[in-house]
């Protein structure tokens, strides 16, 4: 199981950072999608999450709100 990596996407990179339950004061484990160190957005984590399927997450998040303004989504 990943903890951390590095999404590339469009030129731009992605650190995706899995936090526990206390760390991110969500009530699960969640991935968080920075960008520059600000979040951008987070997804819930399962136990059994590989890179493949993390990176497919973050990938189909950023595609589907590619037309939402930046700001909106927190993309700069």
């Amino acid at each position: 199981m990943a903890e951390q990596m590095t999404v590339s996407w469009r030129g731009r990179s992605y650190d995706v950072v899995r936090q526990g339950a206390g760390e991110s004061g969500e009530p699960g484990a969640v991935w968080q999608v920075l960008q520059d160190g600000a979040l951008v957005t987070s997804f819930p984590a399962d136990d059994g999450d590989g890179a493949a399927e993390v990176r497919a997450k973050v990938t189909g998040w950023l595609e589907g709100t590619e037309s939402r303004p930046e700001a909106d989504v927190g993309r700069r």
